[in-house]
């Protein structure tokens, strides 16, 4: 039952054009249950043809580990062995860190082998023990879909099966699983709700079904929601740049949603523009981010992770990622046709241009170029001259309705001594009549 439940899967997932050339990772942890699913994936080895990879993370927490070392390094030569030695210092949230680290290996491995799929071999009760976890900690309906199928390359083809059918082919079969002595420790929450909670849940059905049923309801709400989310990724993305790390949201349609609905959609958000995965926050966070978004001022900010910040602007939230955003410093403009900044590019041309009409040009003496040019980023305390006195740059862009997060890149430009001398599309000092004179145009 068991391999033909696999083969199943397998061929489901797999094209025709895969089928000789496929790569299957198993994320092997030495217990009863991926013991169970690699004696499977190698009886299928031979039979569909695949090349299959095992890969095992050594958290050295107990002689344990070894063993299962030793044993994954006794593997048959076609099977590609990878055995990952690790150590998470801190034992205060053990479980996430350990299962964040693991996954990023697998996806390492995944990039670094071309690998199709990765398998493991999470089963019916871990499904259950997932949701009933999800349901001590208060989580939202979406949250309950609990442990899926297939999420972005990792399949769980044991996810129907029950643990008892697990025992009867390893007992039939004669396969060497080891016994993790972690899994008797029920400091682990995991650990205490599998020993202590689930027996009570599963053995009682009404309990049982209604798990079952708010299950179903958030795969379908999942469902429903993934619809919207997908068409309104489409229409209420208003700028976005990867080289400069940002993207600008309609302000208006995020307000529009429930906490749920947001949570999806950022995660999303994040995902597709910035390539962040399996964002883990708490119901708090989400409750903290939906408040900001409907009441916080213009200009406010918040971190939505060590990476990522959010800034509201008057009809959109930017978000950007702020290892990236406005790297540029002060760079000298050269007589080229393409001077590079943060949001466009310069042309600088020689002409004996003695008027400009469009702002996005501008004109300088010959002499005062060779001096030197520059843009840079406005900064705090900027002021430009005017026919009558000053005026801060801060307040131009107000004026011009610059959006918030432009403000923080968008090119000044300054002489050798230092005064600006012109902000593209709001801001010009003078212009040249000389005969020799250098024409700037900037386009964004």
């Amino acid at each position: 039952m068991l391999i033909s439940h696999v083969e199943k899967e397998i061929l489901n997932i797999a094209s025709n054009d895969l089928k000789g050339s496929l790569s299957i990772q198993l994320a092997y942890s030495g217990g009863m249950d991926s013991s169970c699913l690699l004696d499977v994936l190698c009886k299928l080895k031979q039979k569909i043809g695949f090349n299959l990879f095992v890969t095992y993370v050594n958290y050295n927490t107990s002689p344990y580990s070894l063993d299962v070392s030793r044993y994954v390094k006794s593997l048959p030569l076609d099977i590609v062995k990878t055995i990952k030695d690790v150590r998470i210092e801190s034992q205060y949230n053990f479980e996430s860190k350990a299962r964040n680290l693991r996954y990023s290996i697998f996806r390492d491995l995944v990039k670094k082998n071309k690998i199709d799929y990765t398998f493991t071999a999470h089963h019916m009760a871990d499904q259950i023990e997932t949701l009933i976890m999800k349901f001590v900690d208060g989580s939202d309906l979406i949250s309950m879909s609990g442990i899926r199928s297939e999420i972005r390359g990792v399949y769980r083809p044991f996810l129907k099966i029950d643990k008892k059918t697990i025992k009867k082919y390893i007992k039939k079969h004669n396969i060497l699983y080891f016994k993790d002595p972690s899994n008797e420790d029920i400091s682990f929450r995991r650990n205490k709700i599998r020993k202590m909670i689930v027996p009570i849940i599963t053995n009682d059905i009404f309990f049982l079904n209604k798990i079952k049923s708010i299950n179903r309801q958030s795969i379908d709400m999942m469902k429903k929601s993934g619809k919207i989310i997908k068409r309104d990724l489409r229409c209420s993305i208003l700028e976005c740049s990867s080289e400069l790390g940002f993207v600008s949201v309609c302000l208006d349609k995020l307000k529009s949603y429930d906490i749920t609905l947001l949570k999806l959609f950022l995660k999303s958000v994040v995902k597709k523009y910035f390539d962040i995965d399996s964002l883990q926050k708490s119901n708090s966070f989400w409750l903290e981010c939906f408040t900001f978004l409907n009441t916080s001022k213009v200009g406010a900010r918040f971190n939505f992770s060590n990476r990522i910040i959010f800034l509201k602007d008057r009809d959109s939230i930017f978000i950007v990622d702020n290892d990236k955003a406005g790297n540029k410093s002060k760079v000298k403009i050269h007589f080229s046709r393409e001077n590079k900044l943060d949001l466009g590019t310069v042309s600088v041309v020689e002409g004996e241009l003695t008027r400009a009409s469009s702002r996005y040009l501008c004109i300088v003496s010959e002499q005062d170029f060779k001096n030197g040019i520059f843009a840079r980023k406005w900064k705090y305390g900027d002021k430009v001259k005017l026919s009558s006195g000053s005026k801060k740059v801060s307040d131009l862009f107000i004026d011009s309705k610059l959006p918030l997060f432009k403000k923080n890149i968008y090119p000044v430009f300054e002489n050798s001594k230092s005064e600006i001398i012109w902000i593209p599309g709001i801001y010009i000092k003078k212009k040249y009549n000389n005969l020799r004179q250098v024409v700037m145009e900037w386009e964004e």
